[in-house]
């Protein structure tokens, strides 16, 4: 990717090199002033991860312990929203 990212920029350099300039200038100063807050905004929910994956599995123990005993009533047709 930095590769492409090179090699694209050298392009435009070639091109323009007042705009290409301006541009590199422009985006670095967006991932500079952007790139941390973005961070941080993503760091919160991380921290929750451990908390939301154990409440998933144990959804899905209940829902998946549940199966058998429909399919044994051959009631499973009931219990699907379709």
């Amino acid at each position: 990717m930095v590769i492409e990212a090179s090699i694209y920029s050298a392009m435009a350099f070639l091109v323009s090199w007042k705009a290409t300039l301006m541009a590199l200038g422009a985006g670095g100063f967006h991932y500079d002033r952007f790139a941390a807050s973005d961070q941080k905004k993503t760091a919160a929910p991380v921290l929750n991860r451990p908390n939301t994956c154990q409440s998933l599995i144990a959804q899905m123990t209940d829902i998946l312990t549940s199966i058998k005993p429909l399919k044994a009533m051959a009631r499973e047709q009931q219990s699907t929203p379709c």
